[in-house]
């Protein structure tokens, strides 16, 4: 047995079945173009469900490297900002690009508040008020609007 699984509902003959993944196919799932048919009849799956691993500093590297893979096709950035702080530090480094791509998944982080300590916090408030122009370039609105409200003395000092 894996660590993630695929649970499928045969659409032509009814039965249940499962399929073992990968940690790169649990994570890149909807990215994947992966034969997941019945194993009995062939059929295509009805209802389907798998396992997402946590997300690690590999897997961010990978998802970096490799052009079209999304850790979910809908909510990725929510998915990847429940992320643990140090992990996505990391990954940014003092890389530019990085800290844009990160932009949007840090702005939820805080948004959301998917925090372990109020230091983690405090250094996600003071990233995202030095990274405002990335992160209103690549934020949804009412994200900004709370960060706004919320960061709101601190942005206060930078203007």
């Amino acid at each position: 047995m894996t660590d993630w699984e695929f649970d499928g509902t045969c659409g032509v003959c009814g039965r249940d079945y499962t399929r073992p993944l990968t940690k790169y196919e649990a994570a890149f799932f909807d990215s994947l173009d992966l034969d997941m048919s019945c194993p009995h009849c062939g059929g295509a799956p009805s209802g389907s469900g798998h396992g997402i691993p946590e997300i690690d500093l590999d897997l961010l590297e990978t998802w970096w490297r490799e052009d079209g893979l999304v850790f979910l096709s809908q909510d990725e950035d929510l998915i990847m900002a429940d992320t643990k702080l140090t992990i996505l530090r990391d990954f940014i480094g003092d890389d530019r690009d990085k800290a844009e791509a990160m932009a949007p998944v840090l702005a939820v982080k805080f948004y959301s508040d998917f925090f372990d300590d109020d230091a983690e916090r405090e250094w996600t408030a003071r990233w995202l008020v030095t990274n405002r122009k990335a992160v209103s370039k690549f934020t949804e609105t009412y994200i900004l609007k709370e960060l706004d409200r919320r960061l709101g003395d601190r942005l206060a000092g930078q203007a």
